[in-house]
């Protein structure tokens, strides 16, 4: 029988999220050292190598690294989701920065022109 496999999810807190990630890297490399250690007997007898028993290990040694395989899917797609949300931030920050720079440009520009408003009545003014 196949097993059945769900998509599901949670929140953490950002702050949280690095020990999170940790926490799923160390049951994904414990399952790896599990995995290690429970068949590195396989194949290692030259008359049965080639026989029922080792293709039902090599079966199972290759669905539980699949397994593996997915948990490290799962982490990779979490990093690489917090690196473009860091990345968005930092654009965004940028942008602001960049908003920030036109506002004040345009803000001295007014004052330039206000200046300029003042001196042309003051010089009418004196005549």
């Amino acid at each position: 029988m196949t097993a059945i496999r769900v998509n599901m999810s949670y929140s953490v807190k950002l702050e949280d999220l690095g020990d999170e990630v940790s926490r799923l890297l160390d049951d994904a490399l414990s399952s790896l050292e599990t995995i290690l250690t429970e068949n590195n007997q396989i194949g290692c007898n030259p008359e049965s190598t080639l026989g029922l028993q080792t293709l039902r290990e090599v079966d199972t040694l290759r669905k539980r690294l699949a397994d593996v395989d997915i948990a490290l899917a799962d982490i990779s797609g979490i990093v690489a989701s917090y690196i473009e949300y860091e990345n968005t931030k930092i654009r965004g920050n940028t942008e602001q920065a960049l908003d920030n720079e036109g506002v004040k440009k345009q803000f001295e520009d007014a004052q330039q022109e206000l200046l300029n408003i003042m001196r042309n009545d003051e010089n009418s003014t004196q005549r």
